[in-house]
């Protein structure tokens, strides 16, 4: 449930960005939904993808909680509640469940894919001077 929680505020990332980059130059790092909007994008997704998911328990009160659990910021207007959704964290989210963060926000934002880190140098570890690490000789059995 959640990783279609997570696609349908991709999808309105994406719809977000491109009318905000059609008015705009600046695209901004953070946007607000309506979990009215978030619960209709989750449910065209579970009917998109087949999966075991029924898309009629996509509810507001449960997508809420999905979104609350995750830790966006909720956000009050008149009678609506929504979310504050930061795009960076949004990616986070995209890939930590396996999802593909779509090449319209790469090109509008220019958040690269992450990548698994730098490679670094080699360390000398206890073993590599002749030493155990609690200073007994290799080789040598404590106790004996």
């Amino acid at each position: 449930m959640a990783a279609a929680v997570i696609q349908g505020l991709v999808r309105g990332a994406v719809s977000a960005v491109g009318a905000v980059s059609a008015v705009k130059e600046e695209i901004p790092r953070e946007l607000t939904f309506k979990t009215s909007s978030v619960v209709t994008a989750a449910k065209e997704v579970a009917q998109e993808t087949e999966t075991d998911l029924d898309a009629e328990t996509l509810t507001p009160r449960r997508v809420g909680r999905i979104l609350q659990k995750m830790r966006w910021r909720s956000v009050r207007s008149n009678r609506a509640k929504g979310w504050v959704v930061n795009l960076p964290e949004l990616q986070r989210w995209t890939q930590a469940y396996g999802l593909e963060w779509p090449q319209a926000l790469i090109d509008a934002l220019g958040i690269p894919h992450p990548t698994n880190g730098t490679n670094g140098t080699n360390g000398t570890t206890a073993q590599g001077r002749g030493e155990a690490l609690f200073g007994v000789p290799m080789g040598v059995r404590a106790g004996r």
